[in-house]
């Protein structure tokens, strides 16, 4: 790769750390951290609508890691944690190729598969009624 390329895109990939760092964005070992410390039995939902789906790279940023709105009803906090805790190292496809290693210090994000239009942030997680609410914000 040519290095004024991979100048460029090095610059890219700190402006948007810096802006999910401004944003409060979770990363995949933060978010980890916060659903151990809710109820495993409670019920998961995101506080747009829909359940956490399995997880998956991210349109928007490959190197990232989305969670998508498609679970099933009944998800629980222990199954999202689960899905969360086998990402970690885990190689995951980008959407027009490549493999991407999640880690402790990946981005999380919600979003469909293959979009990024529809992608919001992790920002964390609240217990309201007996349920886990996914805290989300839209990138700006």
């Amino acid at each position: 790769m040519d290095a004024w390329i991979k100048s460029i895109m090095n610059k890219v990939d700190a402006q948007t750390r810096q802006d999910a760092e401004e944003a409060g964005q979770m990363t995949l070992g933060r978010f980890i951290v916060a659903l151990e410390g809710v109820p495993q039995d409670a019920l998961i939902r995101f506080d747009v609508g829909g359940n956490p789906g399995e997880p998956l790279s991210y349109r928007g940023y490959y190197s990232d890691l989305a969670f998508g709105y498609d679970g099933p009803p009944a998800t629980t906090v222990a199954d999202v944690l689960t899905e969360a805790r086998a990402a970690m190292g885990r190689g995951f496809e980008g959407y027009k190729g490549g493999n991407y290693i999640m880690h402790e210090n990946t981005l999380v994000w919600v979003a469909s598969y293959g979009t990024s239009s529809d992608g919001r942030r992790i920002l964390g997680v609240s217990l309201s009624g007996g349920h886990v609410i996914v805290l989300t914000a839209p990138e700006e």
